[in-house]
C-alpha cells in the first residue's frame, strides 16, 4: 500500500471502515453511536519500522460495539461478526494481529456497551 502522505492515515482508516460490511462503521470515534457499530482508532504501536528502508508497519484497532447482553445468542453473533470482519479485512490487505476479550464498558452517554477490539496491521510506504 502506498499513497500521498498528507491524508494517508485518514485514507487507511477509511479503507478499513469500508472493508467491514453489515454494520455501521466509522473512520473516527462517533459522538453518539447507534448500536451495533464499529469505529477505527490508531493501534499500538501505531507506526514502526518495516522490513526494508522506507517501509513501515501501520496498526489500527477496529473497535466493535454491540448491546451488552451476554446471552448465548448475542455471544454467538459477536463471534460470527469477529470472524467475518477478520476475513473481510484480510481480503482488503490487512493482517489481524489480535482480538481483545469482549468486555462491558460505559459509553459516553452513560449506557453500557459490549466492546471488543480487532488490531490489524499492514506494511506501507510513506511517500
Amino acid at each position: 500500500m502506498s499513497a500521498d502522505p498528507d491524508d494517508y492515515l485518514k485514507q487507511l482508516r477509511g479503507e478499513i471502515a469500508d472493508a467491514v460490511t453489515g454494520i455501521t462503521t466509522y473512520d473516527h470515534v462517533p459522538d453518539r453511536p447507534a448500536l451495533p457499530c464499529a469505529f477505527v482508532l490508531p493501534g499500538s504501536p501505531y507506526i514502526e519500522g518495516g522490513e526494508t528502508f522506507g517501509e513501515s508497519y501501520v496498526r489500527f484497532e477496529l473497535v466493535v460495539l454491540t448491546h451488552p447482553t451476554l446471552n448465548s445468542q448475542e455471544t454467538d453473533a459477536l463471534d460470527r461478526r469477529i470472524l467475518q470482519f477478520r476475513r473481510e479485512l484480510h481480503e482488503a490487505g490487512w493482517s489481524t494481529e489480535t482480538v481483545t476479550q469482549p468486555r462491558i464498558e460505559d459509553a459516553a452517554n452513560g449506557a453500557e456497551v459490549l466492546a471488543t477490539g480487532i488490531t490489524v496491521a499492514a506494511l506501507v510506504t510513506f511517500e
